[in-house]
């Protein structure tokens, strides 16, 4: 295979293949960090729960009741 540029020749393979997509050589490394750092604040982080809000407290004990009377 006959390289018609620098740019072809630096980038073809040694066994034929086609060079890896410019778009590739960006996208890889920023998922990969971004899993990284993802999985480091899921690992650092505590679990925090707060309490529901009076009014959502409430319809659920209708719902519960199954009577929405008050609404």
């Amino acid at each position: 295979m006959i390289a018609t540029t620098r740019k072809e020749e630096a980038t073809t393979t040694a066994y034929g293949r086609q060079p890896v997509p410019p778009w590739v050589r960006w996208l890889v490394p920023t998922l990969l960090a971004s899993g990284l750092l993802r999985a480091v604040i899921l690992a650092t982080s505590a679990v925090q729960t707060t309490p529901d809000s009076p009014g959502y407290a409430a319809l659920a004990d209708s719902l519960r009741h199954r009577t929405l009377a008050d609404d």
